[in-house]
């Protein structure tokens, strides 16, 4: 397993993380109910350690981050500028942000609060098949419907990424 690491937020929360490899900072948040260790289990965290640096994070409320009882301390604001705070403490400038349901809404809320920082993100769940035209023309490179091999569609669009960056 990885070493763990610990922020302790401008809010006064604790979160845990794990950070490892070199390379683009590639960070990774979990879906509800789900922790680092259930990607760590499935071999994503070493996989894209390999040519990156992963910072992957327990949410608020989930593996060994803090568990408060305040309905506020979820409020999608608050979950977001924590990941901003474990990106600072890490010294990240720029990065890539992987999240998958709960965690893709945390993603792509800290990229339009920090576009600064954000390069691209990574969403994952369910996209209906009827809504590829209007992804694609808002300007979506890749759609990974049901059934998706996931390590290789973050594979796939960290290579678009790379392209993009020239």
């Amino acid at each position: 397993m990885n070493p763990r690491r610990e922020v302790m937020c401008q809010d006064g929360l604790r979160i845990s993380y794990v950070a490892r490899g070199e390379g683009p900072v590639l960070v990774m948040l979990p879906a509800v109910l789900q922790s680092i260790r259930h990607w760590e289990a499935l071999g994503y965290v070493e996989r894209f350690a390999r040519h990156n640096r992963v910072i992957a994070i327990d949410l608020v409320g989930h593996g060994e981050s803090a568990q408060p009882v305040e309905p506020e301390a979820y409020a999608p604001e608050a979950v977001s500028n924590r990941v901003a705070d474990v990106l600072a403490a890490e010294g990240v400038e720029h990065a890539v942000l992987w999240g998958f349901g709960r965690g893709g809404e945390t993603a792509a809320l800290t990229a339009r609060r920090r576009p600064e920082t954000v390069d691209a993100v990574i969403c994952g769940g369910v996209v209906p098949q009827q809504d590829y035209e209007f992804l694609q023309k808002a300007g979506v490179k890749a759609i990974f419907g049901p059934g998706t091999n996931i390590p290789e569609a973050a594979q796939d669009i960290l290579q678009l990424i790379r392209e993009a960056r020239g």
